[in-house]
């Protein structure tokens, strides 16, 4: 026993003796991991806490710190972001490379100029190179200066084609959030840019940059407390409407799908004004705008309904938003050094001479209820970097041009002016033989002070050509108001139909031009210009020599009206057709061929029937006659009856 060991004996634990505590698992503090340490850290090789703006390290040896990274950017991610950086700069690069490959010498010239005369040369060729994105294929990269000679267009392929003049935006815009119709915000961002690119009137109504910033969400909090809403759902549904008619222009869409869908937009906008109506907004004023002339465009009975119930809401609206007022506080504070910012000044000067213009112009048109007082609020002539879409022109590919168009704007403003007055006098007291005198060569005063480089044989703008026709028109007024109200044709010396005869012959030459150059689909105010010309020369088709002038004016306009009935995007045109033909057959006048008969049916031979009585179902009787009977001749249907 003595070789076994002992052991202490162990005693029984007790309960008053408590058991000792677990040892505690604590766990190890983990140290914090930057995500890019600094330049100075990495070339110490030491670690980086990623402190910013200056780390511990840089803040304990007094070194500049400086990050290779965005902060919350790892190295890996800072790579990719790079090399889609790179390869997106490289397909830049090869479109204008592209681009002065396969354009001519001119238009080469100006984008080297452009290149040279840029301040950071990878924007200049980003936006070289988003200009081509939407150019159609089958015409080829090709982009024209809008100041080549008539001869010179002549000789190439006519712009059938809207893209060619688009400059999209880098990031397509969300649009569809404001509107329920469509989800596709890549046609809906392409069909807000066609409204500023296309529509010369209504676009002056909208501030293209406070809308796109309201849009995007991206506009300055103050401004939108202050000033309020620059977009709404109304608004925009109002503008993808009408742009859904400039976008027939187009051969390669589908017209009768791009009709449906403006149509579906309308409807959809006027739905939200009905709820909308009862607050008086700065939107709901723009939004009135758009569909008014929407509606006009239409012709149809529920479209003119429409059109007298939003001429009421617009009259109410301008007064109760007050842009005018808004604008002289806003250049009173700017005055007073109060923080207005210059920007929102113009913007709000500019929309309110837009307004004035279209009520201007739909005054003379439509109704002398919708003329508006002059602006007190001075008409600022700002760069138009924004607002230049709406001259149907592309700035980017054209740098310096852009004062041109402010130029054109209040050119415009003036011209407006013009046509108020002869509203304003005419619809108060009438005027006098001296009053019609003055405001005519007031008017060619205006034509005479208008800047050289912008008349129509130096420029082929849309904007230019539609208000060279403009004034076309409101002249056509005057002497037509004057005939009325005079019992002499002597207009200050001259003819008064002579005059007719002529500014009638200048306003189609401006149409004719815009027509071939960028196709005449949607233009409710070139429609109505025309529909007043046939008008009035209807009466001078038997004026002697100048018959055959007559006869191929009225065929030109009425060829016009006819190729926007038969695109469908016009009904009022159809309308206007129906008007000329009623007006022709109760004057016993035929109206000239403008391609709904065939021109061999108007100069083929015709067929003579003598001896012959006959009935006038329009009359409801047989056509009286000296002799009783009557010389017809006809080809497939009666020409004259003698």
């Amino acid at each position: 026993m003595s070789g076994q060991p002992t052991y202490r004996r162990l005693l029984p634990l007790t309960s008053s003796v408590p058991p000792h505590p677990p040892h505690a698992l604590v766990s190890k503090r983990k140290r914090t991991q930057a995500l890019s340490a600094c330049a100075n850290c990495r070339k110490r090789k030491v670690k980086c806490d990623g402190a910013r703006p200056t780390c511990h390290g840089c803040v304990s040896s007094n070194t500049p710190c400086v990050y290779p990274f965005a902060e919350g950017i790892t190295p890996r991610e800072a790579q990719k972001q790079k090399l889609s950086h790179v390869s997106v700069a490289h397909e830049k690069g090869r479109q204008v490379l592209e681009l002065l490959r396969t354009s001519n010498n001119q238009t080469v010239g100006g984008i080297v100029k452009q290149l040279q005369g840029s301040d950071d040369l990878e924007e200049a060729v980003q936006s070289i190179a988003d200009a081509t994105l939407l150019l159609p294929i089958n015409y080829g990269p090709r982009i024209s200066d809008p100041t080549e000679s008539r001869g010179d267009l002549g000789k190439r392929v006519t712009y059938n084609n809207a893209y060619e003049f688009v400059s999209p935006l880098d990031e397509i815009m969300p649009v569809s959030r404001w509107t329920k119709i469509s989800h596709d915000d890549k046609a809906l961002t392409h069909l807000v840019n066609l409204f500023w690119i296309w529509d010369t009137t209504l676009s002056h109504l909208i501030d293209r940059d406070l809308f796109l910033s309201s849009l995007t969400g991206t506009e300055c909090d103050t401004a939108h407390s202050e000033y309020g809403h620059f977009c709404s759902p109304l608004l925009v549904n109002a503008i993808l409407a009408v742009a859904s008619l400039h976008a027939t222009r187009n051969t390669e869409a589908n017209s009768a799908d791009i009709l449906a869908l403006g149509h579906q937009f309308a409807n959809h906008a006027f739905q939200l004004l009905e709820s909308e109506q009862t607050v008086s907004s700065l939107t709901l004023l723009q939004a009135a705008a758009v569909l008014w002339t929407f509606a006009s465009n239409d012709g149809s009975h529920h479209a003119r309904r429409q059109c007298a119930s939003l001429q009421s809401l617009l009259r109410q609206n301008w007064v109760s938003v007050d842009l005018d007022g808004i604008g002289s506080r806003l250049v009173t504070s700017l005055r007073k050094n109060d923080g207005a910012p210059a920007k929102m000044c113009e913007a709000i000067s500019h929309m309110t001479w837009g307004f004035y213009c279209f009520f201007s112009k739909a005054s003379v048109i439509a109704s002398p209820e919708m003329l508006v007082p002059k602006p007190l609020i001075s008409n600022t002539s700002r760069s138009f970097s924004s607002q230049v879409y709406c001259m149907g022109q592309n700035p980017i590919l054209y740098p310096g041009k852009a004062p041109r168009y402010s130029e054109a704007f209040v050119a415009e403003c003036a011209l407006c002016e013009i046509a108020a007055q002869l509203v304003t006098e005419s619809a108060c007291n009438g005027l006098d033989g001296c009053r019609y005198t003055a405001l005519y060569n007031k008017l060619c005063c205006w034509q005479l002070s208008f800047p050289d480089h912008l008349m129509t044989d130096k420029s082929v703008s849309s904007s230019v050509l539609l208000l060279q026709a403009s004034y076309d028109f409101i002249a056509l007024r005057i002497m037509s108001s004057y005939l009325k109200d005079s019992d002499t044709d002597v207009f200050d010396g001259h003819n008064a139909a002579s005059l007719i005869i002529g500014h009638a012959s200048s306003m189609m030459a401006s149409l004719w031009t815009y027509r071939g150059i960028h196709k005449i689909r949607h233009e409710y105010w070139a429609a109505e210009y025309c529909s007043f010309m046939v008008h009035e020369l209807m009466p001078l088709l038997d004026l002697g020599n100048a018959k055959l002038t007559v006869r191929d004016i009225i065929g030109k306009a009425c060829c016009i009206i006819n190729e926007m009935s038969n695109a469908g995007v016009s009904g009022r045109a159809q309308a206007i057709l129906i008007n000329i033909e009623k007006q022709a057959k109760l004057s016993n006048r035929i109206v000239p061929v403008y391609g709904r008969q065939s021109v061999r049916g108007e100069t083929g031979p015709m067929i003579t029937i003598r001896g012959v009585r006959v009935f006038d179902d329009g009359k409801g009787r047989v056509i009286d006659s000296p002799a009783e009977t009557s010389t017809v001749k006809f080809l497939d249907r009666i020409v004259s009856v003698d």
